[in-house]
């Protein structure tokens, strides 16, 4: 019973939520901490980001990196719920077909686990729950309209972006975000999104090609490199570090619980 929701929830690309959130964290500390300091200090007495600071941002964020894992699992059982029927001919070993899970308590689960991720967002500002709840939107949008694929190209990357987002709103209290701050968000944002925009590519051509489904999980692993390179490029080689290491977690994880 617990391996069957163990693999509804796909929890072995939990990691990669993870990454996403540092991301996110990342790219708001340095709109909203970093820079302002700069302008201050100027270039040359600036000091530059270490293992403390990304420290900081962990603590920041642990709350945040919970709320997100909880809503992506959430996510990963409604879509097998909605997706029952057609897992039943092309993937009867899911656990809903297979009889391991049913479909009622996936659909429960699901209610569950999406509205207590996104109560914890609640923690954070008034922003972090708006764009939280927007996210659930996009969740159950997705799982709902994602046959159609011009939705499921739209609202999948969407998903990702607003993992990203949410975590930059969640760093510098009361701190405004002016039209720079915000287009560097939107950018980190945008990169996560097209990744993902791939990735799905991909898994919908998995049921013909059962091949790729290998090659699905390993990029669902290798999303958290396009998280380390955006942070490096910020500056932030310890969080950068540490979203390689979701990365190794997702694609060490998926040798026990496949993550497509």
């Amino acid at each position: 019973m617990i391996r069957a929701w163990l693999e509804l929830c796909r929890v072995s690309n939990v990691p990669t939520v993870w990454s996403n959130v540092l991301h996110g964290l990342g790219v708001g500390l340095l709109v909203r901490v970093v820079e302002p300091v700069r302008e201050i200090a100027g270039e040359q007495g600036a000091p530059p980001f270490t293992w403390a600071d990304a420290g900081g941002g962990l603590d920041q964020g642990f709350v945040l990196m919970a709320a997100m894992s909880l809503l992506y699992v959430g996510g990963m059982v409604l879509n097998d719920a909605c997706d029952a029927r057609i897992d039943a001919d092309e993937r009867p070993g899911r656990p809903i077909p297979s009889g391991r899970v049913s479909r009622r308590s996936a659909w429960v689960g699901a209610a569950g686990l999406l509205t207590v991720g996104w109560l914890l967002t609640l923690l954070y500002r008034p922003a972090v729950g708006v764009s939280a709840g927007a996210l659930v939107g996009l969740i159950v949008a997705y799982n709902l309209l994602h046959r159609w694929r011009v939705a499921g190209l739209l609202l999948m990357p969407l998903c990702r972006a607003g993992v990203v987002v949410s975590a930059a709103l969640a760093v510098g209290w009361g701190v405004p975000l002016d039209g720079g701050a915000a287009r560097r968000i939107a950018l980190s944002a945008a990169a996560v999104a097209g990744y993902t925009l791939a990735v799905t590519l991909l898994a919908w051509s998995e049921a013909k090609r059962p091949r790729l489904a290998a090659w699905v999980g390993v990029m669902i692993a290798a999303m958290p490199a396009v998280d380390a390179v955006y942070l490096t490029a910020f500056g932030m080689g310890p969080l950068a570090v540490v979203c390689l290491g979701c990365g190794v977690l997702a694609y060490v994880g998926q040798r026990w619980i496949r993550g497509s």
